[in-house]
Formats: structure tokens, C-alpha cells, sequence
């Protein structure tokens, strides 16, 4: 009789079939996790960027020259772990750049003004160096002597590429290792789903 050979063959279909859906689900949740992720660390920057601008305000200053300064006291404040990335740009009313940090290298970050920029809150946006590096960018107004600086803070989005890089290479490196131990779970449970039909037919070939 050839009912054991049709079990196996069944067992086997199962198998593939519970490894394939296995191996969509676990797609799916890689890309939601790898997104979840990568949001998590931009909300992370933006609130970092903000508290930055935020001390900004308080170290920006005219000197009796009438240039605008910023103290650089500042570097020795231990929340100040992401100032040396820092980028730093502050207009005046009129979209002139009367400040600039000296990491910037002379790039322009981002086109002179946009309307109505920093005027709401800590606007926020994605933009690219004249050299092609994305830089996630925080703007605000802010008003110091009675007149209205709009600064600029960005980051680079670069180490932060780099890490969910290197968070997707762990994913993929997991998922073989996953996908082996749901082949083997999956044999199991097909097995045990058959042994009623492989008992049947050896008690069909008991009694033929």
C-alpha cells in the first residue's frame, strides 16, 4: 500500500507551508521593527536637537563690536554629548547668516530662509550639504536685544544610517537562525497533526 509514502509527502507539504508563513510573518515583523526603530531614533535626535537650541538661546550674545558670539562654556556641560556633531547656523531678520559653526566647513545648511521658518514651535526638516550629507535640521526664532535670530540646529543623519545598518545586518543574521529552528518546530508539529493517519495505515497494512 502506498498510504505511508502519501503521509510523508503530506507531512513534508505542512512543513513547508507552516515554514513559508513562518517566514512572512517574521518579514513582516523585521520591517516593522527595523521602522519602529529607525522613528524612534529620529523623535530621539529631534528631542536632543531641540534641547540643544534651547541652550543655544541662552549662550548667544553681541559682543561691543555688535558681532554676535557664542560662549563656549558650554563644552564642559555633561548633557552636551552630541555637541561636538553639532551644526550651527543663526540668521538675522533679513536671511543674512551672521553666525555659522566652524564644523560646517562653509556649507550653507540648507537655503537661505524658507517662509515663515522657526516661527511655530521648533520646525523641523530633512535637508542636504552642499556636499550631499542629510542633515536633520531643528529652527526657531529666537529674539535677543529685540531683535528676531532665526537659529539653526542640525545634526548629521550619517552615525545614525550607520547604526540601523548595523541593526539590520543583526535582523538578517537572526532570521536563518530562526527560520532552522521554526523547520525543525514545524517537522514536529506535522508529525504530531499525522500520527492518527500513519497509525490508520499501519493497521490498514495490518490487516491487507
Amino acid at each position: 500500500m502506498k498510504i505511508i509514502p502519501a503521509s510523508a509527502s503530506i507531512r513534508t507539504r505542512l512543513t513547508v507551508w507552516y515554514v513559508a508563513v513562518l517566514a512572512s510573518v517574521l518579514a513582516v515583523y523585521m520591517v516593522a521593527v527595523f521602522a519602529f526603530q529607525a522613528i524612534q531614533l529620529r523623535q530621539q535626535l529631534f528631542h536632543d536637537e531641540v534641547q540643544e537650541v534651547e541652550a543655544v538661546e541662552g549662550l548667544l550674545f553681541f559682543d561691543a563690536n555688535g558681532k554676535l558670539q557664542l560662549r563656549d562654556d558650554y563644552y564642559s556641560h555633561p548633557q552636551s554629548r552630541l555637541l561636538v556633531n553639532r551644526l550651527l547656523e543663526v540668521h538675522d531678520a533679513h536671511g543674512n547668516v551672521i553666525f555659522r559653526s566652524s564644523n560646517l566647513d562653509g556649507h550653507e545648511l540648507g537655503r537661505p530662509t524658507y517662509p515663515h521658518e522657526g516661527r511655530e514651535w521648533f520646525e523641523r526638516r530633512t535637508v542636504k550639504l552642499s556636499d550631499g550629507t542629510q542633515i536633520l535640521m531643528v529652527s526657531h526664532i529666537h529674539w535677543l536685544n529685540g531683535m528676531p535670530l532665526l537659529i539653526r540646529l542640525g545634526y548629521s543623519l550619517q552615525p545614525m544610517d550607520e547604526r540601523m545598518l548595523h541593526f539590520a545586518f543583526l535582523l538578517l543574521l537572526a532570521a536563518p537562525l530562526a527560520l532552522l529552528t521554526a523547520s525543525i518546530a514545524g517537522s514536529g508539529i506535522a508529525r504530531q497533526a499525522l500520527a492518527p493517519l500513519e497509525s490508520m495505515a499501519e493497521r490498514a497494512e495490518q490487516i491487507t
